[in-house]
């Protein structure tokens, strides 16, 4: 019988938005020009891949975003967004423990809306159990927000 006993912890990261004519205003908004884009980012990590994640980015009080939302596993280079209509979208990290990344244009995070605030949700779980059930607090969670509005 091989037992393999594994009680390290998650980690959740949400990195700040980056990205191409964004403007940074010292009030906390992202000003943007047209044509401008988007990079979110986020680290999903267990030391030895043993977890999994979802990252939902919402605006305001809609529903999330699912070409921005994904889900999967942390040992996996790259992972689809939930919305598998083109344009396809998928996070992607060099390294197993490098954070995955993507860009979408501003106008498609925007959909109908001229500015808006969203919030990024990442949570991993541990795939770990004791036998009886899974140790929940070796999970973690991180979250972030920004605000996007035009340049005036």
């Amino acid at each position: 019988m091989v037992l393999r006993i594994d009680n390290n912890c998650c980690s959740a990261e949400v990195n700040p938005i980056t990205g191409t004519r964004l403007h940074i205003t010292p009030c906390g908004f992202i000003e943007f020009d047209p044509g401008a884009s988007a990079t979110l980012s986020f680290k999903a990590n267990h030391p030895n891949g043993f977890a999994s994640f979802n990252f939902s980015v919402k605006p305001g009080t809609r529903p999330e975003i699912t070409e921005a939302s994904a889900y999967g596993l942390v040992s996996t280079l790259s992972v689809d967004t939930k919305n598998p209509a083109p344009p396809a979208y998928a996070y992607t990290k060099p390294t197993i423990t490098s954070s995955y990344s993507e860009s979408f244009g501003v106008g498609e995070l925007l959909d109908n809306c001229t500015r808006a605030a969203f919030s990024e949700a990442l949570h991993v779980w541990t795939k770990t159990t004791d036998g009886y059930g899974r140790l929940w607090h070796l999970d973690a969670f991180d979250h972030d927000a920004f605000a996007l509005s035009p340049t005036p």
